[in-house]
């Protein structure tokens, strides 16, 4: 554990709905990060009561994989956050900007991305140091199962300094956590649809994409987007489009 608590005390099945402070007591981060946990367990329960396990706004659906700007839909051309379109080479796929919600979290792009650049992938490094290759930019084309990956990252004062309040002159203070997210690519067979691809892991073709979501916070947290394979035969090297059933 990277932070320094004393414990940590959610439970849903307590169904409490504040902490409240007392006068003269002694103050303990377990109580204030129970008011947290029970605030986000509360938006992101009716989160999923509202929108589904998965959804995304109308006006700012976000994370559809396109090849090009020809890709892109009136409304998304229009949008900031989708232009100017970065350089893309050649193997790779844009992730458009937008928001989108998996199993009650909310998933923020803020600038249209090559998937080989997205925000939250390891470096290069860290891929050599665990012998591993990153899959995009794609050196041979191929079908492919594409997901949404949320889960929540720890962040301290060494991970982003600015947390750390200078006038204290060195100690730390309070942590965070992250909405972190990529999107992700399983091998699938040749013709592969939503309906066969990765039976297990595709629980429904449809609007709705998400594994169903469990009673504890953290499972909740690893919603996942899942995306049906559609070969288009496009321009080499690509041969696949990968985007939402």
């Amino acid at each position: 554990m990277k932070a320094d608590l004393t414990r940590l005390t959610f439970d849903p099945a307590k169904h409490y709905r504040a902490v409240h402070q007392q006068q003269g007591r002694v103050q303990l981060d377990s109580d204030w990060n129970e008011q947290l946990d029970i605030t986000a367990h509360r938006v992101e329960t009716e989160t999923v009561d509202v929108i589904g396990t998965c959804g995304a706004p109308l006006h700012a659906d976000g994370f559809r994989l396109v090849a090009n700007a020809a890709g892109l839909s009136p409304d998304e051309a229009a949008r900031a956050g989708n232009t100017p379109l970065p350089a893309l080479g050649a193997g790779d796929l844009l992730i458009t900007a937008g928001r989108f919600y998996a199993g009650g979290v909310l998933a923020e792009n803020d600038r249209i991305t090559p998937v080989s650049a997205q925000p939250d992938l390891p470096s290069v490094d860290n891929f050599a140091k665990l012998g591993a290759t990153p899959l995009f930019p794609l050196k041979t084309p191929g079908t492919f199962l594409a997901y949404l990956d949320l889960w929540p990252r720890h962040r301290t004062a060494i991970d982003d300094p600015s947390m750390r309040e200078v006038a204290l002159g060195g100690p730390d203070t309070a942590t965070r956590t992250k909405n972190a997210w990529q999107v992700k690519f399983l091998p699938a067979p040749d013709g592969a649809t939503c309906a066969t691809a990765r039976p297990s892991t595709t629980r429904r073709c449809g609007k709705s994409h998400s594994a169903a979501p469990t009673p504890q916070r953290a499972p909740r947290m690893r919603g996942r987007l899942n995306s049906c394979p559609r070969p288009t035969g496009l321009p080499a090297p690509l041969t696949f489009q990968l985007g939402l059933c």
